[in-house]
């Protein structure tokens, strides 16, 4: 991102840095980063070659004294004398905020939206790091410009919106063709309505899977606690994937272990990461295999185990939960990625397996009674 040179700007002197800190500076021009050191006011005593280049500024002097606001000319820095840090919309700014903390002698790590004087929406990422060195303190703040990434983040969400409504009308033409031809005489258009019908639902599923690890990724899902009773949900995922393509010629059967107490999770979730594992089990299971889901109470909450015959080679068992890897092809390795990165990101639980000649292979999720803090969010 490029920006006009900075506005003119009361600047004061540079101050004689530390040579603990000058020793330091060269490192800066090695980062991506924007990166600026500034003084206990705020004010500009060094930024790096990444940062002078986006502003545009010519020289370090042309930003030296300046606070950060009036360096990237925020629209408001200049509404009052003392500039960025002194009006009504730097109470909201995450930029300030961070640089508040960081005076006070914590990290800080903070969005930080603005508008630049020539109209210029700017997302940073900005963190204020504490560094003082005799009796002079510093920040030093790191600028991560992410204005493509909330740019990105608002079209996906634009996307997945529009395209659920889509493909949520095709489902439901799909299925009404469907009964409509189940009344009538003609077996072979029945039998391709049915099929339209379990396409679209399969479609629909594939777009709110992909929606859901998006949104798990960019921290942004919703979690919904609420009472889940284990064995109910074992026998909605077995009634829901018994029939699907992925389990024809194989046998789906549930271990039951006895009375199990409730927990309080996202159920829809949690059968979400146990739907990823199961078709991955039906996958990788020969006709004629039995792949066996099972609940059993662990520490004060339940482990979910699925299991199929199979076993995984060493090699691939050290790349299982690595976002772009897959057995079964490139843009394939989302399942238990996503598995792991919902089952314990979101929902605060504890996802892995195990794989061996003698067992075969079992993946489980351990999910608490309760959801830790972190995760009771909507």
């Amino acid at each position: 991102m490029s920006f006009a040179p900075p506005l003119p700007y009361p600047t004061m002197p540079a101050p004689a840095l530390p040579e603990a800190l000058l020793s330091a500076l060269p490192l800066l021009d090695q980062l991506l980063e924007y990166v600026a050191i500034v003084d206990d006011d705020r004010r500009i005593v060094h930024a790096n070659t990444t940062f002078l280049r986006a502003i545009g500024a010519a020289c370090l002097e042309d930003v030296v004294g300046q606070r950060f606001g009036n360096a990237v000319r925020c629209v408001h820095a200049n509404e009052t004398p003392a500039g960025c840090g002194s009006t009504e919309f730097c109470r909201v700014c995450g930029g300030f905020r961070a640089q508040q903390a960081g005076l006070a002698g914590r990290t800080a790590q903070e969005e930080c939206r603005m508008v630049s004087s020539s109209g210029v929406a700017l997302d940073f990422r900005i963190r204020a790091t504490p560094w003082k060195t005799g009796p002079q303190r510093y920040l030093l703040l790191s600028a991560l410009d992410t204005s493509a990434e909330q740019r990105r983040r608002l079209l996906e969400r634009i996307f997945f919106h529009d395209l659920r409504n889509t493909a949520g009308g095709v489902v439901g033409f799909a299925e009404y063709l469907a009964q409509e031809e189940a009344a009538g005489a003609d077996p072979a258009h029945t039998a391709l309505a049915q099929t339209i019908a379990r396409l679209s639902r399969q479609l629909l599923d594939e777009i709110e899977s992909q929606a859901c690890l998006t949104a798990a990724e960019s921290g942004e899902l919703p979690v919904l606690p609420q009472p889940c009773d284990p064995a109910v949900l074992l026998a909605v995922l077995r009634d829901l994937y018994v029939r699907h393509h992925v389990a024809e010629g194989r046998q789906l059967v549930i271990v039951n272990s006895g009375p199990l107490p409730t927990i309080h999770t996202d159920g829809v979730l949690l059968a979400r990461v146990l739907g990823n594992l199961l078709k991955n089990a039906l996958e990788a299971t020969k006709p004629g295999g039995v792949v066996r889901l099972s609940a059993v109470p662990h520490g004060d909450g339940i482990e979910f185990r699925v299991l199929n015959p199979g076993t995984i080679p060493p090699e691939t068992q050290l790349k299982i939960f690595q976002r772009s890897f897959s057995t079964k092809g490139v843009g394939r390795g989302l399942g238990t990625y996503g598995a792991q990165l919902i089952g314990e990101r979101v929902l605060g639980g504890d996802v892995g397996f195990e794989s061996n000649p003698a067992n075969g292979t079992a993946f489980w999720i351990r999910i608490p009674a309760a959801p830790p803090p972190s995760t009771r969010s909507v």
